[in-house]
């Protein structure tokens, strides 16, 4: 017979000649057992359960923005588009963003630069040439017809209306422009 096994039934004899501190000792044990288990499992299961209440309320915020997304799409039907969008801005003629002057149905606009630049054998940086992009956010679609770019100020370089579609528009200029003022106006 092993070893192991004799030990246990020696202890075993104490065992039963004392059975009820042992089984008290057994119950203290296990309860405290129990109680870390479920302290533990508690905090585990209040992270849970706060984590599923954010998840419910992120899940009830993005329906309500489908929802109004959805609203916004339906409304966007022939009859509810906008008869005309314009934009005005003050070129400053260096490297500064334009400044708005007005707007009418715009909701959002971009100025972007493409510059190419190079370095000289001694380090100095050298433009060699600037090309903004104007990318404008109508707030309600538009009627799709004309839209005009002018300047007041300073002579229009060569430009291209790259898309012009009811919700946005994008327009490409050739070089970088002069200080002056920039109007964009779409009509039928």
């Amino acid at each position: 017979m092993p070893d192991w096994i004799v030990k246990l039934l020696e202890q075993w004899s104490v065992v039963t000649a004392a059975p009820i501190p042992f089984a008290i000792v057994t119950v203290i044990i296990a309860a405290v057992i129990w109680f870390a288990m479920a302290w533990a499992y508690g905090s585990i299961n209040s992270r849970q359960s706060a984590e599923i209440k954010l998840l419910e309320r992120q899940r009830l915020d993005l329906e309500h923005q489908l929802s109004d997304l959805q609203k916004r799409q339906t409304s966007a039907v022939p009859g509810d588009l906008a008869d005309t969008a314009e934009l005005r801005l003050i070129i400053h003629g260096d490297d500064r963003t334009p400044s708005r002057l007005s707007a009418v149905n715009i909701w959002r606009w971009f100025w972007l630069k493409h510059i190419v630049a190079t370095r000289d054998p001694d380090g100095t940086e050298r433009r060699l040439h600037i090309t903004p992009i104007l990318y404008i956010n109508f707030d309600q679609p538009v009627k799709v017809g004309t839209l005009e770019v002018e300047a007041s100020g300073f002579n229009l370089p060569l430009h291209e209306v790259k898309e012009f579609t009811n919700r946005f528009a994008i327009i490409f200029f050739s070089e970088n422009l002069p200080a002056g003022t920039l109007n964009i106006r779409t009509h039928l």
